[in-house]
C-alpha cells in the first residue's frame, strides 16, 4: 500500500477504516507493505491544499500489531536510515527530513 491513508483524511476514525480496508482486500496469511508519512501537514497540489493525518510510527504499530502481532514497523531518520521501532524506540526522528512532513514510516507483516 503506498496510497498513505493518512494523506486522504485528516480524521482519525477515515484513517483507520482506510487501513482496514486495505487490509480487508487481501486474503488470510497475504503479506503486506504498507508505507506512511511521518507526521504530514499536509499538501498542496496547484494552489489546492489537501489534509492529512498527523500520525507517527506508534500508531502505525499500535493499529497493525492487532492484525500482525510480529508486524515490523520502520522510521527513516534524517540520516535516512531504517530505525526498527521495537529495537529503538528512542531513535525515531527528531528533525524534519523535508518541508511538511518528519519521514516515512514502513510497516511489514502478514493478515491474520
Amino acid at each position: 500500500m503506498f496510497f498513505v491513508a493518512e494523506s486522504i483524511t485528516d480524521q482519525t476514525d477515515e484513517f483507520y477504516q482506510a487501513l482496514e480496508a486495505f487490509l480487508g482486500s487481501l486474503t488470510p496469511g497475504a503479506p503486506f507493505a504498507a508505507a506512511f508519512m511521518r507526521n504530514s501537514n499536509g499538501y498542496v497540489v496547484d494552489d489546492q491544499a489537501f489534509p492529512a493525518l498527523r500520525i507517527d510510527e506508534h500508531d502505525v504499530f499500535d493499529y497493525l500489531k492487532t492484525v500482525d502481532p510480529d508486524v515490523v514497523v520502520e522510521t527513516v531518520n534524517p540520516r535516512g536510515q531504517f530505525v526498527n521501532i521495537q529495537d529503538r524506540v528512542d531513535s525515531v526522528p527528531t528533525r524534519s527530513l523535508r518541508h511538511g512532513y518528519d519521514g516515512m514510516i514502513l510497516a511489514l507483516g502478514h493478515v491474520k
